[in-house]
């Protein structure tokens, strides 16, 4: 449990919740859903309507529309078929899953949606998720892949209750 002031910021929020995860700061989201849509919160903005905490794959700054790539741009279509792409490839390889394993789906799947199939394709991949971390099913497209993976969520519930988180 993180308790917070009722006037708290979102970056007070943040550093609370990144010292008690123990990750990064830049790792760390902050949204708010209104009328069914997710909102990211800013630094200043005060967190009593804060939601949704969204671990993201990498510390760097989060850009607003896409990210350029080989010139390209990733849609948020393209995201969201890119990790079902993922999701189908994972679901039929079977039992036990690895880490090398997902690394070679992702890879084999990049170079489709103007990636590169290497690391510096993969980090380029995970910046454009941490554009489209508003969008409900990319988050449990996200979540599904790191249940295969057996991996730790991303994307958590935050309840706000008197005052506290």
């Amino acid at each position: 449990t993180i308790k917070h002031r009722r006037d708290a910021s979102v970056k007070e929020l943040r550093k609370q919740l990144a010292a008690c995860l123990q990750m990064p700061l830049g790792k760390m989201r902050i949204l708010a859903e209104a009328d069914g849509e997710a909102v990211i919160m800013g630094d200043h903005e005060c967190a009593e309507h804060a939601s949704i905490i969204f671990v993201r794959s990498t510390a760097a700054p989060i850009q607003s529309a896409g990210i350029v790539n080989m010139g390209k741009v990733c849609t948020l279509e393209q995201c969201l078929q890119m990790h079902q792409d993922v999701l189908h490839s994972l679901a039929s390889v079977g039992q036990p899953l690895s880490t090398q394993r997902l690394t070679q789906v992702q890879t084999s799947i990049f170079h489709r949606y103007g990636f590169a199939s290497s690391a510096s394709g993969a980090a380029a991949m995970l910046h454009a998720l941490d554009c489209y971390v508003c969008n409900a099913e990319i988050r449990r497209r996200v979540d599904q892949i790191n249940q295969m993976m057996d991996y730790l969520p991303q994307v958590y519930n935050l309840q706000v209750k008197d005052g506290r988180a």
